[in-house]
C-alpha cells in the first residue's frame, strides 16, 4: 500500500496537462479550470472597455459549457434575400475570476481573461 501511494504521487508529480484549445476558451481537463477571454470594440472608455471585455469572457464560458441555441430565418422579397440569424446563451456562471486584464490605450481597446 505505501508503495502504490508513492507510485500515485510520482505519476501526478511528472504527469502532462490534458489541454482541450479552442479560439476563445481553453479547457485543462487535468486541472478542471477553464480559461475564456474577451474583448471589446475600440475607441471605448476604459471602464466600458474593461467592462465589456469581462462580460464578453463570461459569455463565451457559458456557451463553451451550455452550448449556443441559433434561429434562423431567410425571406425573399423582390429577388432580394435577407437572412436573419440570432444566437442566444442564457444561463448564470458563479464564482469566475478575472485573471488578466488589458487596456490599450492606443486603440481604447480591452482584453480580459476569466
Amino acid at each position: 500500500m505505501k508503495y502504490l501511494i508513492i507510485l500515485l504521487v510520482f505519476i501526478n508529480l511528472f504527469a502532462k496537462d490534458v489541454i482541450e484549445k479552442g479560439y476563445y476558451c481553453t479547457l485543462n481537463w487535468t486541472k478542471y479550470t477553464l480559461t475564456c477571454k474577451g474583448e471589446s470594440a475600440e475607441n471605448q472608455s476604459e471602464f466600458a472597455a474593461k467592462r465589456v471585455a469581462k462580460f464578453t469572457a463570461i459569455r463565451n464560458m457559458l456557451e463553451r459549457i451550455k452550448g449556443v441555441n441559433i434561429t434562423s430565418k431567410t425571406t425573399i422579397k423582390n429577388l432580394m434575400q435577407n437572412d436573419i440569424v440570432l444566437s442566444t446563451v442564457q444561463g448564470t456562471i458563479r464564482g469566475a475570476k478575472v485573471i488578466k486584464m488589458d487596456y490599450n490605450p492606443q486603440t481604447k481597446k480591452a482584453m480580459a481573461y476569466v
